[in-house]
Formats: C-alpha cells, structure tokens, sequence
C-alpha cells in the first residue's frame, strides 16, 4: 500500500507541477476601463471563469498546451495561447464595429415584436435539465459603508434558463454593524432565482418576454438600438406604470432568435421579493438593475451570470419596536447591494455535504450548520474578490466579526452579534461537544408530557419518544482525490419527549448520542486511511448509518429509558471506555449542585 500511495503522490506532483496559474486583467482596448464578468474559456477543455468587477481573473492552465478565448458582448472574440499570457498583466478586447447593413424598410416597429415573440418561443420550448456549479458573491453598504460580505457555492438544477433551485455547497460572510445594528441579507441568493423571464410572479416587475405579442405591444414600446450580422440590440420601456415594469435592453441573436443576454431596471417599486426581518421594520422604495447573461452548451441555451444591484430604505416603527431590545437605534437605513451569481461547470457539479434538512432554510441558517471547510475554500476561487472586498473583508475583522472563515465557526459559536443570541440561527442542530452536554428543556413544546404518560408498559413507551442524530459528511474533491469531514449532529427538529422525566433522562440521551459519535469516529478513520472513490464513500457512509441503527435499537431496548440499572452502566461505560465521558456521574454532580 505505501508503494502504491507514493507513486501516486509522485504523479499528484508532477501533474500539479504543470499547471500555471495566470492572473490577468481585462479591459477595453480604446478607453483602458476594465470589463467586469468577461467570458474566458480554454480551448481544448471548455472550463473557464470570469472576470471579477476589477476586470481581474485567475485560471490554472497548463502552459505547453492551452489558449484561452475571451469573450464579451459587443467585442471581438481573442485568442491567445497560455504561454503568451504568462508574459501578459493586461488583455485588450476592441469593441466591434457596427457596420451598416442592408436597410429593410418597415412601416412600423411590429417586426421587432416579432423577433421578441421567436425569442420568448424559444425559451418556452427550453425544457433540457441540467445541473451546474455556482458562486454567490454579495456585498452590501449603508451611507457609504460596508455592513456586509457574503461569498456561497452551491449546486444549481435549471429548466431551460430558468433555476429551479440551489443547493448549498459552502458559505462565509462578513459584518460591520452601524450604531450597534447589524444587517443581514437571509436570502438574496434565492430571490434572484425568482425571476422568471417567460412567466409572471409577484416577486418582480413585469418583463416584455412574459407577454404574448399582442399585449406586449400593448405594454411596452421596442426600438432597435443596433444590429450586426449576428445580433440584435433591442431596447424595451414600458408606456404607463413604470414602476409595474422593467425598462431594459436585450440582445439576441440572428437566425436562431436565441436570448444572449437581457438588462432589467426599475424605480421605486413594490413588486420585489425582500421582507424585513421583524415586523415593526418595512422595506420601500426598492430599485433594481439586473443583468442576465446567457451561453451555448451543444444546442442548449443556459444561464453564465446574474449581475445584479438593488437599493432601497429600511425603516423602523418606533412604536412597534418599543418591546423588542435593542433594535430601533436608527429609524431610517438606506440599503445598497451589488453582487454577482455565477453559473459554471454544468453537469459537473459539487458533492454536496451528507446532510438532512429544509432547503427552503436561508443562506444564513445554512451556513450555520454546514461547517467552513478550509480545503474547499483554499481550492474554490472562482471569481477573485476585488481589491475592495479585500479592503472591506479587513474591516470587518477589525470592526466587526468575519464569520466561517476559520474552523470550528459553527453551531453555538455561529454569528455571534450583539442584536442576536445563538438560538435565532441555531435552529435546533447541536454538534457533539465532550464539554458541553444536552440537557433536556421540559417546558419546550416538543417535549411537553403526553397525557398517555399513565400507560407503564415500557413497550409502549417508546412512542412518546424520539431522538434524531445525523452524521454530517462534507467531501471535496482535491488534486481527484476525495477529502472527508465528518461530523455528529443532534437534530431537535425531530426530537422530541413526552414523557416525565428523572435523574437518569439526561445522561440516557447523551449516550444515544455518543454511541452516534463513536460510530462517525471509525468512519472518519476509515476514510482516512485510504484513497475511496465517491461509490466506496456512498457505501460506507451507508454501512455506518446502518450499523448506528442496530446499535442505537440495541441500546433503547436494553436500557429501557435508564430504568434497567445494569443495562444503563453497561452502556455507561461503552461511553467511558471509547470517548472518556461519564455520562451517569457528570449528571449527577450537576444535579447535586
């Protein structure tokens, strides 16, 4: 085994060995501005990245073989070989010439309805399926200063063009609080995925695309702003109601009337998805600008980015807010977020962590119980932070807190700000602590006593009762190996105790949930010891989950709720022994204190 692990590390090496990392920064030729989110793709492989706000990238090429194509609308396609541009800090795109076409006359703009009517066809009949990779970037200010970074990967399934939903991967966020109140933005990642381009909802205002021709012409004025022989730039404005309707621009391309890329703006209106965290607070005057691009995969159109910006003003009822501490030092916030959504590596996406829950749960309460993972973050760098967001990320630490940005930043030490205590983001999951025990909370709902707590057949029992345990698993793929995490969680979600409760309730919940930890100790071990394919990985972390079934159906059997004495220090000391936790002991010292 040590033979085959060296020579694998041996060719890990020189693999890596070949590998160059180019950092460039793109810009237009003529006026020398950076191009933000411009489109880079090595030839022979097809993966790529994209240009931060700065114009910046960062890609790992190997040197003797790729060239890399970089794209933006408007421009001229260039390409140049990877060993020119480990000589290059800067790449300059030329904007393309519109040249004029041969003019066709029309009596009136009905044509260009036409053209949006082929496009919104297109997308309808869009049903592919696919999966992706994705990258959340989000900062936002109030009067000019940075309160808020948030940086998430997830997985992304589409329809067509249309996200259907994103599951989390990984997640960190900074924070700076402004006269002691801290904003947070729960969920904006999923509120952009609301934006259906063919069908209305009322999270957003109104789009050309989502009417049929006749009402569109009804609601929205066209005009071509430009063509060439590939596109058309087509710019929308709504007659009445401007609040009710984006204005924009899309571009879509000839012959095919396939979307390329639409801008959405509006002012001052109502129809947005935000909601204010606490009912004595309201959001108005909201205003977007959005960005949505798109590209070709075979015959497929699918999503590349959502670039968005948004304002609006935060108020707080004083009156409302008197009962509620701490929270109405400022009555009125003026909010303003830009960030970025990111779509790359379709039908390859991430492994994402082993874990049961809601994944209607915010960002934020993902986060919370899904650990920072330093090996995914040291090898996920897929859209370089500007030198802004590195400025502000410094002041978050000094002025602020940067939270999942070290190990063991999870559970009970998650968030922890003045305006919160950790239950508001705990939601019930607690890791396995040898220190900090769990002790049951009789007066909480689920744990109220049942009426039939009168029936004494221990059989019976059994149904007034239920502990929950997960095993949280987190794999990432390094250098094609695979790197295990493994965590013991207590799930109160599904928890619960009716029945009454004695000196022995506590340390026989505790060792249920040991005997969960031994268990994940000696997978954890096991995927140490060798290199597992994500199959292996599967069947052991299946094998694991049932072997804590037996063992866990063992134990509440035998022990009987800690009323079979020599069953109870049995188990007691399988604890001691393994984990060096005397759960009967510890709980009895604190029951005499």
């Amino acid at each position: 085994m040590r033979i085959i692990l060296s020579s694998l590390l041996v060719i890990l090496s020189f693999w890596s060995f070949s590998q160059d990392n180019i950092q460039a920064t793109v810009k237009d030729a003529k006026t020398k501005e950076p191009l933000q989110y411009c489109n880079i793709v090595i030839k022979s492989s097809g993966k790529g990245t994209i240009t931060n706000a700065d114009g910046v990238f960062n890609i790992s090429v190997d040197s003797a073989k790729d060239s890399l194509q970089f794209y933006y609308m408007g421009y001229e396609i260039k390409t140049i070989s990877a060993v020119q541009l480990l000589q290059m800090n800067e790449i300059f795109l030329q904007k393309k010439d519109f040249e004029i076409q041969e003019i066709t006359v029309y009596t009136d703009n009905d044509y260009l309805y036409e053209i949006l009517k082929k496009c919104r066809k297109n997308l309808k009949n869009n049903k592919t399926e696919h999966v992706s990779k994705v990258y959340y970037g989000l900062e936002t200010q109030s009067k000019g200063k940075p309160i808020e970074l948030v940086e998430c990967y997830y997985n992304g399934h589409f329809t067509g063009t249309n996200i259907d939903e994103l599951r989390f991967k990984n997640g960190r966020t900074g924070h700076a609080s402004k006269t002691e109140n801290y904003f947070l933005t729960l969920n904006s990642s999923k509120a952009f995925t609301l934006i259906n381009l063919t069908s209305q909802n009322g999270y957003f205002p109104f789009i050309p695309l989502q009417f049929a021709k006749r009402r569109m012409k009804r609601k929205f004025n066209l005009e071509m702003e430009n063509q060439d022989e590939n596109m058309y730039i087509i710019n929308f404005s709504p007659y009445k109601n401007q609040q009710d309707y984006f204005s924009g621009k899309v571009w879509i391309e000839k012959g095919t009337f396939r979307l390329l890329k639409i801008d959405l703006s509006v002012e001052n209106t109502n129809k947005h998805p935000f909601l204010p965290l606490f009912q004595f607070n309201s959001i108005h005057k909201v205003s977007f600008n959005i960005s949505k691009a798109y590209k070709k995969i075979g015959n497929e159109t699918v999503p590349e980015y959502i670039n968005f910006k948004y304002s609006f003003k935060y108020k707080t009822d004083l009156d409302k807010a008197k009962t509620t501490a701490q929270l109405h030092n400022e009555i009125d916030r003026d909010i303003s977020s830009k960030g970025i959504i990111y779509f790359y590596d379709f039908d390859k996406p991430f492994i994402l962590p082993y874990f049961e829950y809601d994944n209607n749960f915010s960002d934020y309460r993902k986060m919370s119980f899904i650990p920072y993972n330093e090996i995914f973050w040291n090898n996920n760098n897929k859209l370089l932070l500007t030198e802004k967001q590195k400025e502000n990320l410094g002041f978050f630490s000094q002025e602020g807190s940067l939270v999942n940005y070290r190990e063991g930043n999870f559970g009970s030490n998650f968030l922890v700000l003045p305006i919160f205590d950790a239950s508001f983001f705990l939601y019930k999951y607690y890791f396995w602590d040898a220190t900090n025990r769990i002790q049951l909370v009789s007066d909480l709902h689920e744990n109220k006593n049942n009426s039939r707590q009168l029936i004494n057949n221990l059989s019976f029992q059994r149904e007034f009762y239920n502990f929950k345990v997960q095993i949280l698993l987190d794999i990432c793929s390094l250098n094609d190996t695979l790197q295990c995490k493994s965590y013991t969680v207590f799930d109160q979600n599904q928890t619960y105790f009716h029945l009454p409760t004695d000196s022995s309730t506590n340390p026989f919940i505790n060792i249920y949930f040991d005997i969960y930890e031994i268990e994940r100790r000696k997978m954890q071990k096991k995927l140490n010891s060798e290199i597992f394919t994500i199959d292996q990985i599967d069947s052991y972390y299946e094998l694991t989950l049932e072997n804590l079934d037996k063992i866990s159906e063992q134990y509440l059997d035998e022990v009987q709720m800690g009323k079979n004495q020599n069953s109870f220090e049995k188990w007691n000391k399988y604890i001691l022994d393994r984990l060096g936790i005397n759960n009967i002991e510890m709980f009895e010292k604190r029951d005499q204190e």
